[in-house]
């Protein structure tokens, strides 16, 4: 059961170049490479960093240390310590909570930003309480999103296949219902995802994703 319950290193996220993925039971944390070929950790996940180290290495040296909300930080100490050179960054929204819980120093997203290979972006959520950043990548035919507590897989919760809306999401994640909602669907009808990477659960894709997620949200939320 334990070779099950966490990965031992990061594998290539199906359909999305440039990413990895690493598991601890049910949570999801990412790398993906830069155009500089050094590698950004996207929600680094508590009792992973030793375990992933061999892998990381494969992949590329460690530059940054992304916190996507307030709420991912019990990993972000450990990986810190192991990646003493690397930049943690988070959202302006996030900051403050952050260097509060954690006691480390967080810089803005624009270092990292400027960092990024063609294709790949940063988006910022609107009408959230916890600074929450997605990661989107467009390669050919695809669009993948890395989200963060907005969505998660079905298996989270046993329901099957799928996505679903984080139960504690609308409570802790929400700040501003109407805004949100208008800031979403225009990220979805504009550019039309058909690949969705949750940190919570497994990843999604189908031609049908853009569809789906309207329809989640408007009976979720």
């Amino acid at each position: 059961m334990a070779a099950k319950s966490a990965s031992t290193g990061f594998e290539p996220l199906a359909g999305v170049p440039n990413i990895y993925v690493a598991r601890k039971g049910k949570l999801r944390m990412f790398a993906f490479t830069l155009g500089t070929g050094d590698v950004c950790l996207f929600s680094p996940v508590k009792g992973l960093a030793g375990k992933v180290q061999a892998s990381l290495a494969a992949i590329g040296p460690v530059r940054f240390l992304l916190a996507p909300n307030h709420f991912h930080n019990q990993g972000l100490r450990e990986f810190s310590d192991l990646y003493g050179d690397a930049q943690l960054v988070a959202s302006e929204a996030a900051i403050p909570r952050l260097e509060k819980v954690t006691g480390l120093s967080f810089a803005r997203l624009d270092k990292l930003r400027a960092q990024l290979p063609d294709g790949m972006s940063l988006l910022c959520t609107e009408g959230l309480k916890t600074g929450e950043v997605w990661l989107q990548v467009r390669s050919g035919a695809n669009t993948a999103w890395i989200v963060v507590d907005a969505f998660c897989g079905a298996d989270v919760y046993g329901t099957g296949e799928g996505l679903e809306v984080l139960k504690t999401f609308k409570t802790y994640g929400l700040q501003d219902k109407n805004r949100y909602l208008t800031w979403l669907q225009a990220q979805i009808d504009s550019t039309v995802p058909n690949i969705l990477a949750p940190c919570h659960g497994s990843a999604v894709q189908s031609s049908q994703l853009a569809e789906t997620l309207t329809a989640l949200i408007t009976e979720r939320l």
